[in-house]
């Protein structure tokens, strides 16, 4: 496990592509789980 306090600046490029990814069917459980954590690192900054 990485460590929760780390922060990470993610591009808009990955941002848009973990929004596909949650929407996307076909996408694997690992996929899902590491879009929505880029997802929810974005609305804890904001």
């Amino acid at each position: 496990m990485t460590k929760k306090n780390a922060k990470k600046n993610y591009t808009r490029k990955e941002i848009s592509e973990a929004g596909k990814t949650l929407s996307n069917p076909k996408a694997t459980k690992a996929q899902k789980h590491k879009a929505s954590e880029i997802l929810d690192s974005i609305k804890r900054k904001k």
